[in-house]
């Protein structure tokens, strides 16, 4: 993917600018002009689809559009766009309604090549700014459908940073309060994880000198009563790491409750006198899947059908656009190299996105914590990938990496 930023020159005597020719064709072009061949040459022959474009007037960025066509010649026969014969189609992504510019726009085209630049930074984290929003988008359409949904990916891509900033959407809470929201709760699974942990069970205290056994809420058990209580609240549970556990064995009677919002269940466990427990549609559930671990098992068919599934990929841009980075470049150049690893070393079983190293390991400030970052975690993680059979001879290309 290259990020570019590009100013159109309408010349049209009804007063045609750029805005009103992304609305009305879906085309980014330019014309022919003597001192506009390379121009011509990077349009034609160097912009590929799934390329980023800045529309700009000047300084002012108009809008962010993703290139999804080929070029094409076409000479306007009517002469109201025929200035406009070298085009692609774009796919429209945001408009600027935010006042953004670009410190330089010298030139009608340019390609991004330098990530240190303002403009890049400015451009990609325009871009990203547009991913996450479109990402979150989808994400809460899915959970009106089904109020529960899996963030599955490879490690470091994020999931449970998402996973929270969904939560703070549906809460109206700020990031930095979401942990004390009481409406809000958040647990991890692991192997050794139970039913009596997850949803209610037998706990023992001592009173009066004697053991006293008694049945308790746990976590699920208990924001799902506090939700049945406050119908008009939305209640937001974050389970991380949900296929660490015994998904069959942790939820029980919970299955048929998360398909059946509203209906009550019989739970293993009565508690004032009475068995009963119901997941009320107003309760969210918010999972991460971690799925380049092979140490647990798969999410069986029964489970997983009751979830949407949504995948959070591993994204250089999220490197590109930190601004503080003083080692950003040697990291965008570190996460391309080891992706084309992926590219050309990983058996056709398996699918980069579900096992690719995600971006949160290259977010180094410096080159020293990415070099280290580099020693000690990506390499032990590729070479276990090695030693599992899933990168096939890429043991010297493992240990030749560098900052």
């Amino acid at each position: 993917m290259n990020f570019w930023h590009i100013q159109m020159h309408p010349d049209d005597p009804q007063g045609v600018n750029e805005a009103q020719i992304l609305k009305e064709t879906g085309l980014i072009g330019l014309g022919e002009w003597e001192e506009g061949q390379s121009a011509m040459n990077d349009f034609i022959n160097k912009m590929n689809v799934g390329d980023i474009v800045a529309v700009r007037k000047g300084k002012t960025l108009v809008a962010l559009v993703e290139v999804v066509g080929g070029h094409e010649y076409v000479s306007d026969t009517t002469g109201r766009l025929d200035w406009f014969v070298n085009r692609r189609k774009v796919k429209i992504l945001d408009w600027n309604d935010s006042g953004r510019t670009i410190p330089m726009a010298t030139g009608t085209l340019t390609r991004c090549a330098n990530e240190s630049t303002p403009t890049m930074q400015i451009i990609v984290g325009w871009y990203n700014e547009v991913i996450e929003a479109m990402n979150g988008t989808k994400i809460l359409e899915l959970l009106k459908v089904k109020p529960q949904i899996i963030l599955q990916g490879a490690p470091g891509t994020g999931k449970t940073r998402t996973a929270k900033e969904i939560a703070c959407c549906l809460l109206s809470s700020d990031f930095t309060e979401l942990n004390s929201h009481p409406n809000f709760k958040l647990i991890q699974f692991h192997p050794a994880f139970s039913y009596e942990d997850f949803v209610r069970g037998i706990v023992t205290r001592v009173a009066n000198g004697s053991v006293v056994y008694e049945v308790k809420n746990k976590v699920l058990a208990d924001i799902a009563e506090a939700a049945l209580k406050n119908p008009c609240a939305p209640h937001v549970l974050i389970i991380d790491e949900i296929n660490r556990a015994n998904l069959p064995a942790v939820l029980g009677e919970l299955i048929y409750a998360l398909e059946y919002r509203g209906e009550a269940v019989n739970s293993l466990y009565e508690l004032n006198g009475c068995s009963k427990l119901i997941l009320p549609p107003n309760l969210y559930i918010i999972a991460t899947m971690n799925t380049a671990d092979r140490s647990v098992g798969t999410i069986d068919y029964a489970i997983r059908r009751r979830f949407p599934f949504f995948t959070v990929p591993a994204s250089v841009a999220v490197i590109e656009a930190q601004p503080t980075s003083q080692c950003r470049e040697k990291a965008v150049a570190l996460f391309k190299i080891i992706e084309n690893i992926f590219k050309t070393k990983l058996l056709p079983d398996y699918a980069i996105e579900d096992l690719m190293i995600g971006h949160s390991y290259f977010l180094a400030e410096s080159e020293e914590e990415l070099n280290s970052r580099l020693e000690h975690e990506i390499k032990p993680l590729l070479r276990e990938y090695i030693k599992d059979g899933i990168l096939l001879g890429a043991t010297s290309d493992v240990l030749e990496l560098s900052v």
